[in-house]
């Protein structure tokens, strides 16, 4: 009877900080929300609150009037998809290579590989390459680049070896080359791992800004969400040092909320695949 009063405590005390914590995590993108649709002058007064005081969309509508907007949020898409679908076809690939234990210096490449999470060569040098092999200004400067992510193949390289021995053999002995042994028996059972680097890579790019500001400065057409909202922001804290009087404060929450609404969305499909691909890929091999 003690003891299971005492396992009933626990559970209360655990729910109690899971609560705690969701409610700080929820808590930051709550007040953007709500200050987004407040209207501005009351923001002005009042600042961030967890209510909604005075009911406005004027910063909703001061954002999407943006000329460059709706044309960043169709580049980011593309540009996140192109590079979701290359990564994840390198990731698979080299990550099947490095888990065959039988591949002739099978321990210097995945050492190798492992060593270049530690140590990079920097901006400069990758400024340099980019430059070199004619992509600068080019679309393709922001999505080849950042195409491989060796954290992402050592996922997919542990979550084979998670994979019973057993499967793959019996493949070999059917007759089945690599890219059967890949395709029809270490893709199908590996979804929850797939799913999960699918998802690092799309939020890495769909952040990123870094690359557009150092490739594609000056080419408006090709900007992504993240680069023109900097610009955005910018021209903002000027506006406001001006005494202007637009909607800016509630733009500035707007642009936050639509920015990452996409990512919002998407989470709760992903989250079941998340945990059990993140775990297994890392501690398995």
């Amino acid at each position: 009877m003690v003891k299971d009063k005492k396992n009933v405590f626990l559970s209360v005390i655990r729910a109690i900080v899971i609560v705690l914590i969701v409610f700080l995590f929820i808590l930051p993108l709550w007040i953007i929300f709500t200050g987004s649709l407040t209207d501005e002058w009351v923001f002005r007064y009042d600042g961030y609150s967890m209510i909604i005081k005075q009911f406005s969309l004027d910063g909703y509508k001061l954002f999407f009037a943006q000329s460059k907007v709706m044309k960043s949020l169709l580049n980011t898409v593309i540009v996140s998809a192109v590079t979701v679908l290359i990564s994840t076809s390198v990731h698979l690939l080299t990550a099947y290579a490095l888990h065959v234990k039988d591949m002739p210096m099978h321990k210097f490449f995945n050492t190798l590989f492992v060593v270049t999470m530690f140590f990079s060569a920097g901006t400069i040098p990758s400024y340099l390459v980019v430059c070199r092999l004619g992509l600068y200004g080019n679309v393709f400067s922001i999505i080849l680049p950042g195409a491989l992510s060796v954290y992402c193949i050592l996922l997919i390289r542990n979550y084979f070896y998670s994979v019973p021995r057993a499967m793959t053999e019996a493949a070999v002995i059917d007759g089945a080359n690599h890219f059967r042994i890949l395709f029809q028996v270490l893709i199908p059972v590996s979804v929850p791992v797939i799913v999960t680097t699918v998802f690092i890579c799309f939020v890495s790019k769909w952040n990123s800004w870094m690359d557009v500001m150092l490739y594609l400065d000056g080419k408006e057409d090709l900007y992504t969400i993240q680069y023109t909202l900097r610009k955005l922001f910018t021209q903002i804290e000027k506006y406001l040092s001006l005494g202007d009087e637009q909607p800016l404060y509630t733009l500035k929450n707007a642009a936050t909320v639509i920015s990452i609404l996409p990512l919002v969305l998407m989470f709760p499909f992903f989250q079941k695949y998340f945990t059990n691909g993140i775990m297994v890929g890392s501690v398995k091999g």
